[in-house]
């Protein structure tokens, strides 16, 4: 006794192949068998398990069905990603010139404070380089159930996808 599953694979198939034209069937088949290492190549008898692959050859329905599922399974994941610490990271450069003008007077200020100390002190860089790096952890511990609520959402939509494909 078959199932219910098998069965409708089965009136599938059949109507699949009793819909097409006889010489577009036996053309279609053909190319199928030519290509190497297809699984009609030895064809004696027509089974169930044959029937359906003949039917959902190259089916773009399915395979946008299985691309719809393989979406709502990434979206699962990046609803539990917010469940995860963060960890952020920034760098930064600079430099800075200075005019004549301000090179001059702070060359002024260490001659005059050179003489007051009585020692020689090192001339202003010119030009001066800033580096700043920055890192930042956090992680939301509690958010009013948002998270938990995008989570069953995603689910849900991967549970609905999932059923689209099978139906």
């Amino acid at each position: 006794m078959l199932s219910t599953k098998r069965k409708f694979w089965l009136v599938l198939a059949i109507v699949s192949i009793s819909v097409l034209p006889m010489d577009a069937f036996s053309r279609t088949f053909s190319e199928e068998t030519a290509k190497a290492g297809s699984p009609f190549t030895n064809l004696n008898e027509l089974d169930l398990d044959t029937a359906v692959r003949i039917a959902l050859a190259h089916n773009p329905s399915l395979e946008a069905a299985r691309a719809r599922v393989e979406q709502a399974r990434e979206v699962i994941r990046q609803a539990k990603a917010a469940y995860w610490p963060r960890l952020d990271a920034s760098v930064a450069g600079s430099r800075l010139d200075m005019s004549e003008n301000a090179y001059e007077q702070q060359l002024a200020q260490q001659r005059m404070i050179s003489a007051v100390l009585g020692t020689e002190l090192t001339p202003p860089d010119d030009p001066t380089m800033y580096y700043q790096a920055q890192l930042t952890a956090s992680w939301v511990v509690f958010d009013g159930f948002a998270r938990k609520f995008k989570l069953l959402a995603a689910e849900y939509g991967e549970k609905g996808s999932a059923a689209a494909r099978d139906e």
